[in-house]
């Protein structure tokens, strides 16, 4: 009973878009590597926005459960993080995605 209780509500909270539906082990690497864990030289300029708003900044990372980007530029860097009510969800701060942001600013892909 217990087990059909716990699988009705996780399907409620699916449906109503409650929850991520996508696993935590989607989240991408974390810590980028040591040549690119440095502050950004540049004009940084940094947003924090809800899950709305950054699957619209953040577009072309289909799979992953996006919690920020960067879109570097000649001598700038924009950076967008969702809220720390999103971050929280997959155990994650705000700091930590930012360094994680800075290094896509210095030139870091993903592999």
């Amino acid at each position: 009973m217990k087990k059909l209780l716990l699988t009705s509500i996780a399907a409620l909270l699916l449906a109503t878009g409650a929850v991520p539906t996508q696993a935590p082990e989607k989240l991408l690497e974390f810590a980028p590597p040591p040549e690119f864990d440095h502050p950004y030289t540049g004009k940084l300029t940094v947003y924090r926005v809800d899950q709305t708003a950054i699957e619209q900044f953040c577009q072309g990372n289909s799979g992953n459960i996006v919690l920020g980007c960067a879109q570097p530029e000649a001598n700038s860097c924009k950076v967008w993080i969702v809220n720390s009510d999103v971050l929280a969800q997959y155990g994650r701060n705000f700091e930590g995605v930012l360094r994680h942001e800075v290094a896509h600013c210095n030139n870091w892909k993903h592999s």
